[in-house]
């Protein structure tokens, strides 16, 4: 009984609500506290106090009156309403009444906006939640989300652009819109949580947001949508006029980057608008792309060093430019050392990184031929590769699998014993290696 009463008092509210809110004169006049001040204020403090205790049930008749009394007594009373009703929501398993319950809810973020204004952050709440609580309702959430987003801009708060996205992606995935309407709906959620992230200085909000970030990322990917047949012939006619557009350039670079459509003309054509008009890392990363596609090393290399010029702190990201920018030193140009000094300047920023030392160790070993006057000393130089790759496992097991084929693999041409002998070097003693490796390891033999 004490539920059938709730629940009748629950859509009570709704109907005196309708009934209650007039836009006469005499109603916009009277006290925010309404007729009975002494009343409201009585009412409020009692359900406050539940919703402190979180007393959600005990909370919603006292709430109610004031909703209805004194609706513009204190924002509080959509705060704490959306609460009650949220916990409402959570518990009713009558898929019926939960409908209602969800439309009570949008009804409070309705009657916050008339007597509180801040309409763009309460239309973004109010999509969060009507998508969270009824997915079958995505198409309002979707033109709620876009409506925030027009007011706020890049202040639209992450969550409702992360449902901006999710609700337009189901829309296309029923047919309901064009891939057209998805990448760009895609390209404007990405833009702002991209800027809030840059921006956000709380680690926790921070997180949330990269979060949000690859949930969209991946739901892009899997689209369908996501081909880069499709998104050149979506951006490339709007080049020409977006050429100068910073904003347009990134978005540009970051969508066809992650779907692996890097080698396109528009890509190396954006990439170069972008470091135009802002030589910016993302700008200078991009064209060095470009140029490793091209196979044109000498100008990836150039350009790596330029991202990294322009990413001032030590971060992942310019860890990640630092051991790229090994790689191609080292795997293509042959400039080991310039490689390994890069792998170590990744390393100092992420110490627990093993592939820099899976990078050097096989730069070690595909110097083998040429640092030593003989066969032992040429072999020798697998003894300070197997070093780097026994360390990458160590600091960063998740490497461990790769770290030991490749311990597998070099540890077979070690030195034999016999050898080893006629150079007067003892198995476990000290063996300094020459060359530009200069490095000191011990002696291992086959058997």
């Amino acid at each position: 009984m004490k539920k059938v009463s709730l629940i009748l008092s629950v859509f009570l509210l709704v109907a005196i609500s309708i009934f209650g809110q007039d836009n006469s004169a005499a109603k916009q006049t009277e006290s925010k506290y309404g007729k009975d001040s002494v009343q409201c204020m009585r009412n409020l403090s009692l359900y406050h106090e539940y919703v402190k205790q979180k007393s959600y049930a005990e909370a919603l008749p006292g709430w109610r009156k004031v909703f209805v009394n004194c609706p513009r007594a204190t924002k509080n009373i959509y705060i704490d309403g959306a609460k009650i009703y949220r916990y409402l929501i959570k518990q009713e398993k009558d898929d019926t009444i939960k409908k209602k319950l969800v439309d009570t809810l949008m009804m409070i973020y309705d009657q916050r906006i008339k007597y509180f204004a801040q309409e763009g952050s309460n239309l973004a709440r109010k999509a969060v939640d009507l998508y969270i609580y009824d997915h079958s309702r995505y198409a309002e959430a979707y033109d709620l989300a876009v409506k925030s987003h027009k007011i706020l801009q890049d202040k639209t708060p992450a969550a409702a652009m992360l449902i901006l996205f999710q609700t337009s992606f189901r829309k296309f995935r029923k047919k309901e819109e064009d891939k057209e309407q998805l990448v760009n709906d895609f390209s404007e959620a990405s833009a702002v949580l991209d800027k809030q992230y840059n921006t956000q200085q709380d680690p926790k909000k921070k997180d949330r947001i990269k979060k949000y970030q690859t949930i969209l990322e991946d739901l892009f990917a899997k689209s369908g949508a996501a081909d880069c047949e499709t998104l050149v012939g979506i951006y490339s006619p709007k080049f020409d006029a977006n050429k100068e557009n910073v904003v347009f350039l990134k978005q540009v670079l970051k969508i066809l980057d992650k779907i692996g459509c890097t080698e396109s003309d528009l890509f190396a054509q954006a990439a170069e608008a972008l470091y135009k008009q802002e030589p910016s890392a993302d700008a200078a990363y991009g064209l060095a792309k470009v140029f490793l596609k091209k196979q044109e090393y000498s100008k990836a290399v150039e350009y790596y060093k330029e991202a990294i010029n322009h990413t001032d702190s030590a971060t992942d990201v310019k860890a990640g430019y630092y051991f790229e920018l090994a790689t191609v030193l080292g795997g293509k140009l042959g400039q080991n050392e310039a490689a390994r000094s890069y792998a170590y300047k990744a390393l100092a920023i992420r110490p627990n990184w093993g592939d820099p030392y899976l990078l050097i160790g096989n730069l070690y070993a595909g110097s083998s031929k040429s640092c030593g006057e003989d066969e032992f000393h040429q072999k020798a130089v697998f003894w300070a590769a197997v070093d780097k790759f026994i360390k990458a496992k160590t600091v960063d097991p998740s490497c461990s699998e790769k770290a030991n084929k490749f311990i597998s693999k070099y540890s077979q041409y070690f030195p034999d014993k016999e050898n080893a002998f006629f150079n007067n070097v003892k198995e476990g003693e000290s063996f300094s290696i020459g060359c530009w490796i200069n490095e000191t390891t011990k002696a291992r033999f086959t058997h």
